[in-house]
């Protein structure tokens, strides 16, 4: 596929090769910063925090925030992030079928519960005409 006249190798199925999408990056970002005046651009890296962003959007010292800036990039989260992400893309033609089955456990439950809530009605009723006879 082309991505602003670059080319990403992308094969249906498969994952794209890491150095094309490193390409693709940077030349995104190059593409950016020829576009957008540095005046009204910041390259922020999550590793600098809330200073480079409270500089840049000029807001003083005191209004800071006093929470930590979170760093959610740990390997550990992408790893699971992309595991739960090609987990999924495996599984997507199968969601119909899975969806069906659950449906139609759900009404089997339902049409259960609601024949023995009858039953339980129609029992309740008999013990009463019972007790008043």
């Amino acid at each position: 596929e082309m991505l602003l006249g670059w080319k990403i190798e992308y094969n249906p199925g498969r994952r794209p090769k890491k150095e094309s999408l490193a390409l693709a990056y940077e030349y995104w970002i190059d593409h950016i910063q020829s576009e957008v005046d540095s005046s009204r651009l910041l390259l922020h890296n999550s590793k600098d925090g809330w200073d480079p962003i409270c500089k840049f959007l000029e807001i003083s010292f005191d209004k800071r925030p006093h929470i930590p800036y979170p760093y959610t990039n740990s390997k550990s989260d992408w790893r699971m992030i992309v595991a739960i992400v090609c987990f999924l893309s495996d599984i997507w033609p199968m969601l119909p079928w899975i969806g069906a089955v659950f449906f139609i456990v759900g009404t089997v439950k339902l049409l259960k519960s609601n024949i023995h809530f009858g039953t339980m009605l129609k029992t309740k009723a008999l013990s009463t005409e019972k007790k008043e006879k």
